[in-house]
């Protein structure tokens, strides 16, 4: 049966095998189709310029290289960055159709991401947590500031006291832009120090610009500018005083506290939605799909966890997550309530 393309809107254009191929490969024969069908100048055509827009944004930036034994071919490019103000496609479910319109995705995280401003009470504990999928902005009484990752939790006193130092209980993740009170560079004083307290570690600063992530018994501390001192709690002898481009990784498996090198700019990417993978593991990358989305990911083949990617992977929405990975990967993504499950194709 002739498909009736003249009345099919954006999202018909998107789950059509032929739209989505010509879009990807550019064959002679799909070419001269759709430049014909162009030419009769159909009255929906700015839904299949829209359609064409959004394929596109998907398919425009770095592919990440599947390994040598997949597929010669997974996809032409793949996103590499998506900006949350354009975020339209929410794709890949099995027996669900691929394709949706979310706006209203942009829009919960515009509300989600919004500046928290906190009222102070007197002898209470201020506490801020995030569900799954959600960023929060703090600004605490000193006007230092705390980006709080999607299922993390915060504490601190809501009386903080003026000779006493600042101090914060983390469990998650945190990106801290900490205000700097010794502006003499005299002795430190009690009330110039910043704590914040994690499950392993203890981290202090003066005034700096830092990612603080503790998760799975692992606690890591990215150094972006100033300087910090990072001490595991059990031993106050283990410590390193951090500079700028450093990271210190400390976990209950190893018990050994570590020093490595590495851009800040890849621990404080989940601030702009996003992850920066560098010869990172599948396994990794699904530990951060449960971390932010709470869901449980079971691999059908569990050879897929030692699979290596480069590139970045938006994380604006889970949908583009698991739309990324699918083409990735070439796989299919099942999702059965709080379950995702990673699919050969068959």
């Amino acid at each position: 049966m002739e498909i009736n393309y003249g009345k099919y809107s954006a999202k018909d254009f998107l789950e059509d095998s032929n739209f989505t191929n010509w879009v990807k490969y550019k064959s002679p024969e799909l070419e001269k189709f759709w430049s014909d069908w162009k030419a009769s100048q159909p009255a929906n055509i700015a839904a299949f310029t829209d359609a064409e827009k959004q394929l596109r944004l998907i398919l425009s930036a770095k592919r990440i290289e599947p390994e040598k034994s997949d597929r010669e071919e997974v996809l032409q490019k793949i996103l590499s960055t998506i900006d949350a103000a354009e975020e339209k496609v929410i794709p890949l479910r099995t027996g669900i159709k691929r394709w949706m319109i979310a706006a209203s995705v942009a829009a919960l995280f515009i509300i989600s991401g919004a500046l928290w401003y906190v009222t102070w009470q007197k002898n209470t504990t201020t506490k801020f947590s995030t569900g799954y999928g959600e960023i929060k902005k703090i600004v605490l009484p000193d006007q230092s500031q705390i980006t709080l990752n999607a299922h993390s939790h915060i504490a601190f006193k809501a009386d903080w006291n003026k000779e006493d130092a600042r101090e914060v209980w983390l469990d998650g993740e945190a990106y801290f832009n900490v205000k700097h009170l010794n502006k003499t560079g005299s002795q430190i004083k009690d009330n110039e120090r910043f704590i914040i307290h994690t499950s392993l570690l203890q981290v202090e600063v003066l005034g700096t610009v830092f990612n603080v992530k503790d998760r799975r018994g692992r606690v890591e501390v990215s150094l972006e500018s100033g300087s910090v001192k990072v001490q595991v709690k059990a031993e106050k002898d283990k410590q390193w005083l951090l500079k700028p481009g450093e990271v210190a990784v400390y976990s209950n498996a190893t018990a050994v506290l570590q020093k490595l090198s590495q851009d800040p700019v890849i621990h404080k990417a989940w601030t702009e939605r996003r992850m920066l993978t560098n010869n990172t593991t599948v396994l990794e990358i699904i530990q951060a799909i449960e971390d932010q989305y709470g869901y449980k990911v079971i691999l059908e083949d569990p050879e897929l966890a030692n699979r290596r990617i480069d590139g970045t992977i938006p994380f604006t929405s889970e949908s583009n997550v698991l739309f990324v990975l699918s083409n990735i990967l070439d796989i299919d993504i099942e999702r059965k309530d709080s379950t995702l499950i990673f699919k050969s194709k068959k």
